[in-house]
């Protein structure tokens, strides 16, 4: 007489193969992760532009801490485009499959201004492009410019703790005029060194390029300085 097999068995041995099927699955979708799309280079030649860095025109249409995403290509020799997700909306509006333009391209750059690459966490003060300016780049219709270009960026870090730090590229940006400064600034040497570190272990290039500021500021103190303005 055939012995029927116990219905623990029968259900360990299905989990089991489940368990593999599951395991199998994963490594399949890890193989198949789709790798960013970067610039060919973060640093190329030297790029001279005008900007205003007035208040008025940084804050024009938005506000917003992002994360950038794929590289799009450059326009003209002079911008870089990207995709990004807006991580916050601090002021303002971001219609969702929104263009950034970065000053600068894979053949000229704003000295100490790296093209951005996938993953950099930025606050940025974001314009929106004109009509004209959409046509003569041929631009999606929901493309930014950096307001203020390189005075006006700024990193975001965040330290095993899950505290957020924003990091001033400019020393005149943030001395005079990033709202909430003064009561937001990390005033603990030990901390600033951390998140400068954090910065230079997720983007490597910061090993290289000196920054021209050090302050290292509490970026939800600077978030709600930047909303109470109104």
């Amino acid at each position: 007489m055939k012995k029927r097999t116990s219905f623990p068995r029968f259900f360990t041995a299905a989990a089991l193969i489940l368990s593999i099927l599951a395991g199998a699955l994963l490594v399949s979708c890890a193989g198949n992760k789709k790798e960013p799309v970067v610039p060919p280079v973060r640093t190329a030649g030297k790029l001279l532009i005008d900007y205003s860095t007035s208040i008025e025109e940084r804050m024009a249409d938005a506000v917003a801490y992002v994360r950038i995403g794929d590289w799009l290509g450059d326009t003209d020799d002079v911008y870089a485009m990207y995709e990004f997700e807006t991580v916050e909306l601090i002021r303002g509006e971001l219609p969702e499959g929104s263009v950034l333009l970065q000053d600068g391209s894979s053949t000229g750059t704003i000295p100490n201004f790296p093209l951005f690459t996938a993953v950099n966490e930025l606050l940025l003060f974001l314009k929106k492009c004109g009509d004209y300016t959409k046509e003569h780049l041929n631009l999606p219709n929901d493309s930014y410019f950096i307001g203020g270009s390189s005075y006006t960026v700024s990193d975001i870090v965040t330290l095993e703790s899950g505290q957020k730090f924003l990091l001033p590229r400019e020393s005149m940006f943030a001395n005079g005029v990033l709202p909430g400064v003064a009561k937001s600034i990390a005033a603990d040497i030990t901390l600033r060194e951390s998140c400068l570190d954090e910065l230079r272990q997720a983007d490597e290039i910061w090993n290289d390029i000196p920054r021209r500021s050090n302050y290292v500021c509490y970026l939800d103190k600077i978030i709600a300085a930047i909303k109470a303005l109104g």
